[in-house]
Formats: C-alpha cells, sequence, structure tokens
C-alpha cells in the first residue's frame, strides 16, 4: 500500500525552504537551509520543540 508524500515549496524555490508530510501520520518535516535560518523566527508553527538534525 503505497503513501503520499506531500511536499511545499515555502518560498517557491525547490531548492529553498521545505514542508513535508505524509497524509494520515503525524510525522512532519521542515527543510531549512543555512542561509534561510531567519525563518525560524518568523513562523508561528516553528516554535514548537523540535528534533534538529545538521547535516553538510
Amino acid at each position: 500500500m503505497g503513501k503520499t508524500v506531500t511536499t511545499y515549496l515555502i518560498d517557491g524555490n525547490p531548492k529553498g525552504t521545505l514542508y513535508v508530510f505524509i497524509s494520515n501520520k503525524i510525522c512532519q518535516m521542515y527543510v531549512i537551509p543555512r542561509s534561510n535560518l531567519s525563518i525560524l523566527n518568523e513562523r508561528q508553527e516553528l516554535q514548537t520543540p523540535a528534533f534538529l538534525y545538521l547535516v553538510g
């Protein structure tokens, strides 16, 4: 059985900030390039505790 993974391009750029979630699951993920970290202060949903994973 397949799953639907939805990806939103928050700033309209595929290499920019992304919001990804799996339908019918509580899994949510934000992919934020280091150059866009200022978005952390701008978006209300990013003001809650979360797991941070740094790459590179």
